[in-house]
């Protein structure tokens, strides 16, 4: 969530009429932005990441104003610039677009405007520009065509100075370099964005001087660059789309990848598949994108009964062009040149849940370039559900007779949750989607990878699967706070998923300190057992695969297993004779049929250095199970 404070004149050219501060205000509240204050000249409103187009002047008026009618939903046309951009494998940060906007007049306003969503982008939805940084230079000081390479060093004139500077002295002396040097910790060739003449940017950090932007700029080049190939071309569409809006027209640069055998963007679903059969040139900019919604289904979700021109008309108000979905329509946009595969493997889950019926209406929406938030139907419903008005639904309860109760899984977890912070440990709560890489740092065995839930279409290269422990990500949590002071006392109570999609609750616990070893894992994990109903296994006394527990240092590490009911072993024994009889009889191989749902030890060296930390690590992980019930 970004916080903006936008120039009520300002943004009603985008709403296009003139409106009252109130009417502006309901409208934010209504698209679900919270507006913080306001007066007759400014308006400070809360914009969530979700809609990340409003968080130019020119995508909140535009949202407004469709929302109060006084807009259609807007269509951008695009030119192919004469530019190319050659792209060649940079590795720290392999991903990039670029776009020229021409004719843009330039005020103060408009440059403030600018500048405050290319920064709030940078720190929110750009996760403080590791993930997207956008350069905004003077297209017209722009020589001849422009490249995107690694280099191990270079020299050029950064922003706000007058002398050349090569990457060192910029990471450690200019004020961006300082601010941002972190990103390039263990990185040995840079990224730079140039032209024929030189350096244009050093992305994330610093423009060149030499495109610095001034009030005779007319023609701006936008270059996007970032570790998510989704995340950058969002990006470059809302800003390529906001500037349209002023009357800018706008030229699509192609890509062209240079000296790439195995290109990272030629792996992306949303590049156009044609595109990439024919020739190796990519669109920076591309705005078709196609999806499709049940009105069925939505009508179900809604609890409403809208007919086809409604929901036509509400998904209007929220700047979607819809129409009724027919085989002929479908053939005419397979045909069509222009069409774009940007996007579409959301394609494959927008249908997920989904009830197919028949004699059901299929509704065909245009989805904006500049919307990043369509991943399911029930994204449109919402939208739908927006323009209706909450206030006009009518509450209905529903035709149930339940009880309420708080689950036995939830006890636990409140439980456990309860305990763990009494002992000064500090919970997180981290994704539950991961990455392989993330998982090979935690030396979890390659089975235990290979076998794990895969995302079918990650738009992302940090989430690529749903994680199989807790861990590793307790471990990157470590690493990313290893400057807190000693020692730290982390848990997790979350989910993770096995091998055929079964989720399951597990807790994990992590201590790092100086002299951080087994018996300080276990003195916690001997206070939580008791909660959980768990018991220790010592590892000579059931089979397990090694493989495993690489992560685990061999010989001062426990396995855990359920707690066995009391209770129920009383009764199958009528006195201490038949126990001992019972207990004599138990043997080896029993033993080796023991459930394992855990462990406790100490972490591997390797996975410290992997994780770069410089302290020991203990830890402990196991499953809660809502069958071990709590005693009355």
């Amino acid at each position: 969530m970004a916080t903006i404070t936008f120039d009520k004149k300002e943004i009603e050219k985008f709403i296009g009429k003139e409106c009252s501060t109130q009417e502006i205000v309901d409208a934010f509240e209504m698209l679900g932005m919270p507006v913080d204050k306001y007066d007759e000249n400014e308006i400070t409103a809360d914009i969530t990441n979700d809609r990340v187009d409003m968080f130019t002047v020119e995508g909140a008026g535009r949202a407004i104003g469709q929302l109060l009618g006084v807009r259609k939903p807007s269509t951008y046309k695009i030119a192919d610039s004469d530019k190319i951009l050659n792209v060649e494998n940079v590795e720290c940060r392999p991903y990039v677009v670029a776009f020229i906007a021409k004719g843009v007049a330039i005020d103060e306003k408009m440059i403030k405007s600018l500048i405050m969503a290319q920064e709030k982008i940078h720190e929110t939805f750009g996760r403080k520009r590791r993930k997207i940084a956008i350069g905004i230079h003077d297209a017209d000081k722009v020589k001849g065509n422009l490249y995107y390479k690694q280099v191990s060093d270079i020299k050029f004139v950064p922003l706000d100075t007058d002398y050349e500077m090569n990457i060192k002295e910029i990471l450690t002396t200019h004020p961006k370099g300082v601010e941002y040097a972190h990103i390039f910790n263990g990185v040995s060739k840079y990224p730079m964005f140039m032209d024929d003449e030189g350096v244009l940017s050093f992305p994330p950090i610093i423009n060149s001087e030499r495109t610095r932007l001034t009030e005779k700029t007319r023609n701006l080049l936008f270059d996007i660059t970032g570790t998510s190939q989704h995340a950058i071309r969002i990006v470059a569409n809302i800003f390529a789309t906001s500037l349209a809006e002023r009357g800018a027209k706008i030229e699509n640069i192609k890509i062209k990848l240079v000296n790439q055998q195995h290109n990272q963007q030629d792996n992306q679903k949303d590049v156009q598949k044609q595109n990439q059969k024919a020739t190796p040139m990519q669109d920076s900019l591309i705005f078709e994108r196609k999806e499709y919604l049940s009105l069925k289904f939505a009508n179900q979700i809604l609890g409403i009964k809208l007919k086809k021109e409604e929901a036509i008309s509400l998904l209007s108000k929220m700047g979607l062009v819809a129409r009724e979905f027919t085989r002929e329509a479908s053939n005419s946009s397979s045909n069509s040149s222009n069409s774009s595969s940007f996007s579409s493997s959301f394609s494959d889950a927008f249908d997920i849940g989904v009830p197919k019926a028949k004699n059901d209406t299929i509704l065909e929406i245009d989805v904006p370039p500049y919307r990043a938030d369509f991943m399911h139907q029930v994204d449109f419903i919402e939208e739908i559900a927006v323009a209706y008005g909450y206030e006009n639904f009518k509450p209905k309860l529903p035709q149930l007779v339940t009880n309420g109760q708080v689950s036995a899984q939830s006890t636990i977890d409140q439980r456990i949750r309860e305990q763990m912070v009494t002992m000064e440990f500090v919970e997180i709560n981290s994704w539950t989607l991961v990455n392989e890489g993330l998982l090979e740092k935690a030396l979890v065995s390659k089975h235990e990878i290979d076998s794990s839930v895969k995302i079918k279409n990650p738009r992302t290269q940090d989430f690529t699967l749903f994680r199989p422990h807790l861990y590793p990500s307790l471990l990157h949590v470590l690493s990313q706070n290893k400057t807190k002071g000693l020692p730290i006392k982390i848990f997790e109570v979350g989910r993770v998923a096995d091998s055929e999609g079964k989720c399951m609750t597990r807790l994990s616990a992590a201590v790092m300190a100086e002299k951080a070893d087994f018996s300080t894992i276990y003195s916690v994990f001997n206070e939580i057992k008791k909660f959980a109903k768990v018991a220790e296994v010592y590892p000579d006394e059931v089979k397990f695969n090694p493989e495993n527990y690489a992560h685990l240092i061999d010989g001062r590490f426990i396995l855990i297993s359920p707690q066995e009911n009391k209770s129920e072993k009383a009764s199958e024994a009528s006195n201490k004779e038949l126990q001992k009889e019972k207990s004599a009889k138990l043997d080896k191989s029993s033993k080796h049929k023991q459930k394992i749902i855990g462990w406790c030890g100490e972490i591997h060296p390797q996975v410290i250095e992997n994780f770069g930390l410089d302290y020991p690590v203990a830890v402990f992980e196991f499953t809660l199970s809502p069958d071990q019930k709590e005693r009355r």
